[in-house]
């Protein structure tokens, strides 16, 4: 059994930094306006680098398979020292999803998260459950053997699958925006 693996780096970080401008005002009463525009020159801003968040190396059971068959896409995930995302079962939170987008041909089964940690967040004396160690979710798939799955696999050599992760991490202070991370594996589909 072969696999596919392609690492997904994740994260975000917003930052700001307004470059200084000369107060108009100043610039008039000295006379010195034009002078200030022709001569202003911004440093070029780099963006900083942004901080892994959450590593993804996604795996596909299988190169090829064949109407009838199941097959599944599993997720390693790895959060950054200090940073948690939250579990499928918390509310009000952003929770981990892993989710495949449903097409003709493809049957899409449970996916499979592990049990999670509690963690204790100090500021708002709540113990929410998340990961803060490496997990791994699974996806169960197939290829539809019926009748009209057989229909809408005819003629086709490979099947693109189409999925997304959405989470939300945190550390110990802030929350970052959650984010959603497009994913997309091809499979050869056997003729049967």
């Amino acid at each position: 059994m072969a696999s596919a693996e392609r690492e997904i780096v994740t994260g975000y970080r917003r930052l700001y930094n307004a470059p200084a401008l000369p107060n108009p005002k100043a610039a008039i009463a000295s006379g010195a306006l034009a002078v200030a525009l022709a001569t202003i020159t911004l440093p070029a801003q780099q963006a900083p680098p942004r901080p892994m968040l959450l590593q993804v190396v996604s795996r596909v059971s299988v190169e090829r398979v064949a109407a009838g068959e199941r097959f599944t896409v599993t997720l390693d995930l790895t959060p950054a020292p200090r940073i948690h995302v939250y579990a499928p079962t918390v509310v009000n939170y952003k929770p981990v999803a892993f989710t495949v987008r449903a097409q003709p041909g493809l049957v899409v089964g449970a996916v499979s998260y592990p049990p999670s940690e509690k963690y204790f967040y100090a500021p708002l004396k709540e113990t929410i459950d998340v990961y803060q160690k490496p997990f791994r979710v699974v996806q169960e798939l197939g290829l539809d053997g019926s009748a009209a799955g057989r229909a809408a696999l005819k003629g086709i050599s490979t099947l693109a699958v189409q999925g997304t992760l959405s989470y939300q991490a945190c550390d110990d202070k802030v929350c970052f925006p959650p984010r959603t991370v497009p994913m997309s594996w091809t499979v050869a589909v056997k003729e049967s």
